[in-house]
């Protein structure tokens, strides 16, 4: 794919869009129910109220509510007042809704629509129209040509058509669907819900918290100037492209796996994702996996790696990471491998506090760097590695190292083994919590609810003598 959603997105501006939408003023018919109203001609079911001729006509609706038709010819047509429905017919038209509730058909050519001031749908014709929302919440909808589509001040719906259509946001938080066809999507500046569906498509985020779904085909996905953006690359080869990098987990941007039909193997540093399509991931921070056996690598960034279901592993590389086993889904007993690596992580194996059992037996090491280990309700093996740690071994059997540094071991629950290993460095805290626990700690290294760890490292000392 090339930077082409670069230049497109620079060039449509709203400012040329609405230029388009300029017509020249033509012949004007005013408004009546006599002989030019043409009883057989229908617009969206309804009969017609006013009608032109084969002509270039200028049509305006009245206060009320107007079943407007164009005809053949080039036409200019102004809703008014009143809830009205207008079908442009054959010929290039121009079509705008005003204060009402409107409905704005194009027909046969290259036609241009604009909503007014109410909530109105716009759709365009057969040919390649060139359709724009007005100030309130309007569905436009794109039709069998090449359109062109741009949302309004308000809420917008903006949905594609069968071919390769141009979709813009506006100034609000819209919602666009490309179609079948290789469509470019841009949200513009607020939070917008972005769906490629079919084809190649090219997806812009805009300034704001969006969420982009490429769909089936090679798409190029872009979160753009914002933050926290929820990429979502669908089946096919894409590439998924961060906006901003602050380093910060407020500030991410995701790629998202949860659909994949098999094991996803995501790298960072390599900005690879292999599993559902060949994808090609800048500028992202945190990746969700598949509820298969997934494998997520992060980079030197603070990365949130998250597995989702499946026996997954999750090494977080460099940087300040959060580490996430599983979804916290009811009856998951699949365990993960979990390794932050360097920096201060935050690593879960899965839920800490779940009310139901959750998680299988997790593997978690923190590495290097003052960590916090949490296991789940699984038979857990956690290890802080060096620094300053704090542990948790969950509410089921856990085996803890703590490791180099002063690191604070607590259980929730269960028959346990807390151990830190004989001869490494550092002043730790053993918390056993309830249950028959066991403990090895080495001599200096505080204890609660230890008994039978005590009795043990005396027997410990006994040996070596």
């Amino acid at each position: 794919m090339t930077d082409a959603a670069l230049v497109w997105g620079r060039v449509l501006r709203r400012a040329h869009l609405l230029h388009l939408l300029a017509v020249a003023p033509l012949l004007c018919i005013a408004a009546s129910s006599g002989p030019a109203s043409g009883a057989s001609q229908r617009c969206l079911g309804e009969p017609a109220t006013i009608v032109g001729s084969d002509g270039a006509d200028e049509l305006r609706g009245t206060s009320g509510s107007d079943v407007i038709v164009g005809l053949t010819g080039d036409d200019l047509i102004r809703a008014s007042a009143g809830a009205d429905l207008v079908c442009g017919g054959a010929g290039d038209d121009g079509a705008f809704g005003r204060a009402g509730r409107d409905s704005i058909r194009g027909g046969a050519g290259a036609d241009r629509i604009s909503g007014g001031a109410d909530l109105d749908q716009i759709s365009g014709g057969l040919d390649d129209d060139h359709l724009a929302g007005g100030t309130n919440k309007d569905v436009v909808i794109a039709g069998s040509g090449s359109d062109r589509a741009l949302g309004g001040k308000g809420r917008d719906v903006l949905k594609g058509g069968r071919h390769d259509d141009v979709l813009l946001g506006g100034r609000s938080r819209d919602v666009a669907f490309g179609g079948p066809g290789d469509d470019m999507i841009s949200g513009q500046d607020h939070v917008d819900l972005i769906y490629g569906d079919a084809g190649a498509d090219h997806l812009w985020g805009g300034a704001d918290r969006d969420t982009l779904n490429g769909g089936s085909g090679g798409d190029e996905l872009h979160g753009g100037p914002g933050f926290d953006d929820h990429l979502w690359g669908g089946l096919g080869d894409d590439l998924l492209v961060g906006g901003s990098d602050h380093g910060e987990f407020s500030e991410e941007d995701e790629a998202i796996y949860w659909d994949a039909e098999q094991p996803v193997i995501v790298d960072l540093v390599a900005g690879s994702a292999i599993g559902s399509g060949n994808d090609t991931l800048i500028g992202i921070e945190k990746v969700q996996g598949s509820n298969f056996r997934d494998q997520l690598t992060g980079d030197g960034a603070a990365n949130i790696l998250i597995g989702r279901g499946g026996d997954d592993v999750i090494v977080g590389a460099s940087g300040d990471d959060y580490l996430q086993g599983d979804s916290f889904r009811i009856g998951d007993t699949n365990g993960d491998r979990l390794s932050g690596g360097v920096g201060d992580d935050f690593i879960v194996g899965g839920p800490t506090c779940s009310l139901f059992p959750v998680g299988g037996p997790d593997d978690l090491s923190g590495g290097e760097g003052n960590d916090f280990l949490f296991g789940d309700s699984g038979d857990d093996t956690v290890e802080g590695g060096d620094g300053r740690d704090r542990l948790s071994g969950g509410s089921d059997c856990v085996t803890t190292f703590g490791g180099d540094g002063s690191d604070v071991l607590t259980d929730v629950a269960g028959d346990d083994s807390l151990t830190t290993v004989d001869g490494i460095s550092g002043n730790d805290s053993a918390n056993a919590g309830p249950g028959n626990d066991a403990c090895s700690i080495d001599s200096g290294d505080a204890t609660s609810g230890c008994e039978q760890k005590e009795q043990r490292r005396r027997m410990q000392g006994l040996r070596r003598r």
